[in-house]
């Protein structure tokens, strides 16, 4: 995942912009962790209405907010200050979180640009990365399909029946480069680019998927596909 400080500073400038909240921004993501890592239903949500009502609109804590909490979240884990259970549900709750915002706020018209299926492997143990993706490439405008947990199979299926322009696949550290080889195999020819937290492992382990492109970059990844970013309609 890209370095947070440079897009949470642009958002605490436009804030002060437009006469938001100058709570510092370092809070409103150590209160929304705290929020997920909390076993009480419907607290990340009322973290985020209070973010709302500070200025932050819902866009904006699911693009920036929310990864920066899930970063958070697994240098906790790799620092053994959170349990791999602990950081699991958090994740969960993040994903639930976005499902809620996307609902409240309209935040995912149907887009009319390239057709993009994000998937995440069958031994996934996280797909919040996938599905934070997904939701940045509706809002842009992009046609997206959404499929979690696939195996070969499911892959071949969705590409024999849909027009996709290319697919990302989203890994985490902990998956099988091997498994996701034949994800990758399974998806010849159309163009794939292999992202997330398995490509911080360097590129001895990338290398194993097999995968023609790999970048967390989204800008990279479709430029990789030679996609351009269609034209977007406003959200609420």
């Amino acid at each position: 995942m890209r370095n947070q400080l440079e897009p949470l500073t642009r958002d605490l400038l436009a804030q002060r912009k437009a006469g938001a909240s100058r709570r510092p921004i370092s809070r409103y993501v150590a209160q929304l962790r705290a929020a997920c890592l909390r076993d009480q239903p419907g607290a990340c949500l009322r973290s985020a209405k209070g973010m709302m009502k500070a200025g932050i609109d819902a866009g904006r804590i699911a693009d920036i907010y929310v990864p920066a909490v899930a970063q958070a979240l697994g240098e906790d884990w790799v620092a053994d200050r959170n349990s791999f259970a602990d950081v699991t549900l958090g994740a969960s709750r993040l994903q639930a979180l976005l499902r809620e915002l996307d609902e409240a706020a309209a935040l995912h018209p149907y887009g009319d640009g390239p057709a993009l299926l994000v998937a995440t492997a069958a031994e996934a143990h996280h797909t919040l990365g996938a599905v934070l993706l997904a939701g940045q490439l509706r809002r842009q405008g992009f046609s997206v399909r959404l499929l979690l947990g696939a195996r070969p199979a499911d892959l071949q299926q969705q590409l024999r029946q849909n027009g996709f322009d290319a697919v990302f696949l989203s890994a985490s550290r902990s998956e099988d480069p091997q498994g996701l080889r034949r994800l990758v195999e399974a998806a010849r020819p159309m163009p794939l680019v292999l992202g997330g937290g398995l490509l911080e492992l360097g590129p001895e382990v990338v290398a194993q998927t097999r995968a023609p492109q790999a970048t967390s970059d989204l800008s990279e990844a479709l430029r990789l596909c030679n996609l351009a970013r269609p034209a977007t309609r406003p959200t609420r």
